[in-house]
């Protein structure tokens, strides 16, 4: 993780400029783990797009829960991301035909980010 981690957190910043706060990005890694006798694990390497495809049904069920348990942790609320992109819309907007006035957005954001970050404290 340690090695990865800085050109994760590059690709985050290249395609999400905007988002300070690493609220509009994740990405499921793969960890491949063989087990000894003794059931010590061993990990034997990370994918970094692993494959969601089922080829069994226990292949569908373990991925279908990897993904919806990753989506409940995220806690994504449609209307929060709705309201978001209509606003940053509406400042590109002022910005584009020169109104200049101290954009409420950051308060905004940064008590929505407050509330977000205290439920996923709390989950």
């Amino acid at each position: 993780m340690l090695t990865i981690q800085p050109d994760l957190a590059h690709n985050y910043r290249t395609c999400r400029p905007r988002d300070r706060e690493s609220k509009m990005c994740f990405e499921i890694l793969g960890y491949d783990v063989i087990l000894d006798e003794n059931c010590r694990p061993y990990l034997l390497e990370v994918n970094h797009a692993p494959s969601f495809s089922a080829e069994s049904k226990l292949d569908y069920q373990i991925k279908y829960n990897v993904i919806h348990d990753t989506m409940k942790m995220l806690n994504l609320d449609l209307l929060d991301r709705k309201t978001l992109i209509t606003k940053l819309q509406e400042e590109k907007m002022e910005r584009f035909i020169g109104i200049q006035k101290k954009s409420p957005l950051k308060k905004e954001l940064s008590s929505l980010y407050t509330s977000r970050f205290k439920q996923e404290f709390k989950y």
